[in-house]
C-alpha cells in the first residue's frame, strides 16, 4: 500500500484554511514608497 502526501494538508497535517495566491519569493522588484509617511506619534494618544 503506497501512502501518498495531499497537497491540501501542510506539514503539521492539518488542512490549510486557505489557498495562498500571492508569491511573496517572486524576484520583481518591491514597489517604491512614493508617500514616506512617518507614522511615529509625537506622544501617547496622538497621531
Amino acid at each position: 500500500m503506497e501512502i501518498t502526501a495531499n497537497k491540501s494538508l501542510n506539514t503539521d497535517g492539518q488542512k490549510r484554511r486557505f489557498k495562498a495566491t500571492t508569491d511573496s519569493k517572486h524576484s520583481m522588484p518591491v514597489a517604491p514608497n512614493l508617500l514616506a509617511r512617518n507614522f511615529t506619534p509625537m506622544a501617547p494618544n496622538c497621531v
